[in-house]
């Protein structure tokens, strides 16, 4: 979605899919002939929908950035938040739930798909009255956008991708998202410059929803030959919203964690000090896609790890917490050295103060891939219900302190702290309930090295920064936090030792 990147959905999701929800009964058959793909062949399609996506939705919000101005951009971004919650309700965790199904039962995939949508169309109707509520309440010049932007909800029962998912199709799930962000951005660059109105941007997000809905009607009818099973769909609806309620409420936690402090924000300050978090928000969230496609990939393999045993289980863990945390420190270092570039490039002048919290924003890089490790260990280890209640616990803890921290007025670099403080209160919750069901990994002594080395780099960075300028300072930290891992970390230098044996 052009609503947020899909690391933030691709969370909840994978954790659902872990999950092993229980299975409804039923039984139609599906005259299709599946095709085998490769896993390789199935990461790169979605991994190459997912780049162009980012592209888009990029150049996109760049764009929109350049021509309102901040504040019409802030008002943007919290429509977009505010949808957001709605959205991941309404999906409620049933996309992963029902391609887990559709792979291992395909004879039961029309009977699902018309239990999802008629479960996913009973939640969709009251939320976008409230939305509408919400719209009407708070009447904030420009906030009219979130009835338009509202309307995507409407669409979210329609939205069966995970049909073809569980078919092993991703070409066709990757050609909607195609088509969906193609028509968003060529509608924005339309419709934008001759109005310069704020709803357009709505109005293009609307367009490429309603394409993806007709493109999966067709696929479903003729690619995969699925004919719609509505016997009993009411009743099979409710068993399934008891099924899954546990999943929506995770993924609503989650996405919580990341806007609540930028939703109480835009509530309680101007626009402008919303488009100062919500740019390097953006940002931050397309670089977390690495991140969540970094631990879809290891998950089965802790799984798999984990079922040899116990010790297989932490030595996996461990080597790749010590590597990733390089990695991601390399990364937040770099982005806080080159901040006010880095926003200024891609927003224009005017968002030049959205620098500090773009700074503050990029340590949730590192600290989501040392807390992936553990909510990821749990879900691989079959304590996802354990992930559940930390993932809610955050999401609450979160928005508490953004109701309680972020004052009238209050600024955007303040409630780039809180999510911050949310993703570590997330990180310490998972680590102990995984210490508690599974066992502990070294995090302390994986941890000394990078933090040491990038405190040191980070400071030596900053000074000459000032002396020299801010390419010079980024470079000489960068290129030295890098030397320090690649001859400390002995997974780095075993692959150091790969590439130059090559």
């Amino acid at each position: 979605m052009s609503l947020s990147p899909s690391a933030d959905l691709g969370e909840g999701q994978l954790s659902s899919a872990a999950a092993g929800v229980a299975e409804a009964p039923g039984v139609l058959a599906i005259p299709r002939k599946k095709k085998r793909h490769t896993l390789t062949g199935r990461y790169v399609t979605l991994f190459s929908g997912e780049a162009f996506n980012k592209l888009c939705v990029a150049l996109a919000f760049a764009y929109v950035a350049r021509v309102l101005g901040p504040a019409d951009f802030g008002r943007i971004e919290l429509a977009l938040s505010v949808t957001l919650f709605f959205i991941l309700g309404i999906e409620s965790g049933l996309g992963p739930y029902g391609a887990r199904i559709v792979a291992s039962e395909p004879a039961r995939t029309g009977q699902l798909v018309a239990r999802v949508i008629v479960l996913r169309g009973m939640l969709a109707i009251p939320a976008y009255l409230t939305i509408l509520w919400i719209s009407a309440r708070y009447g904030m010049p420009g906030l009219g956008i979130l009835a338009i932007y509202g309307l995507t909800v409407l669409f979210i029962p329609f939205y069966i991708q995970w049909v073809f998912q569980g078919m092993g199709h991703m070409a066709w799930v990757a050609a909607a998202n195609v088509l969906r962000y193609s028509i968003f951005v060529v509608a924005v660059f339309l419709l934008l410059p001759a109005t310069r109105d704020l709803r357009m941007v709505a109005v293009a997000e609307v367009l490429g929803v309603s394409a993806v809905v007709a493109f999966n009607a067709y696929a479903l009818r003729h690619l995969a030959r699925v004919k719609i099973d509505w016997h009993g769909v009411f009743g099979g609806a409710w068993s399934l919203f008891l099924d899954a309620w546990p999943l929506a409420v995770s993924q609503v936690a989650w996405v919580t964690l990341w806007y609540s402090p930028e939703v109480v924000l835009g509530l309680r300050a101007t626009p402008e000090q919303v488009a100062w978090l919500a740019g390097p928000l953006r940002v931050v969230l397309a670089i977390h896609t690495f991140v969540w496609l970094y631990f879809f990939n290891l998950l089965p393999n802790l799984s798999k790890n984990f079922s040899e045993g116990l010790e297989a289980w932490r030595d996996l863990a461990n080597r790749s917490l010590a590597t990733t945390l390089w990695l991601s420190g390399l990364v937040a270092i770099g982005v806080t050295l080159l901040a006010p570039f880095v926003v200024t490039t891609i927003y224009g002048e005017a968002y030049a103060p959205a620098a500090w919290p773009l700074r503050i924003v990029v340590w949730m890089i590192p600290i989501a891939w040392l807390s992936g490790h553990f909510r990821y260990s749990l879900i691989a280890t079959g304590h996802q219900r354990s992930e559940f209640y930390a993932s809610t616990a955050t999401g609450i803890v979160t928005a508490g302190l953004a109701y309680v921290l972020i004052p009238r007025g209050g600024s955007g670099t303040l409630a780039a702290l809180v999510l911050l403080t949310g993703g570590i209160v997330n990180a310490s919750l998972t680590a102990l309930a995984l210490e508690r069901t599974v066992g502990s990994l070294h995090v302390l002594r994986a941890l000394v090295r990078p933090v040491t080395a990038g405190a040191l780099c980070l400071a030596a960075g900053f000074v000459i920064r000032e002396a020299i300028g801010p390419l010079v300072g980024a470079a000489v930290s960068c290129l030295s936090f890098a030397a320090i891992a690649l001859r400390g970390d002995p997974e780095l230098i075993r692959l150091r030792q790969v590439w130059l044996g090559r």
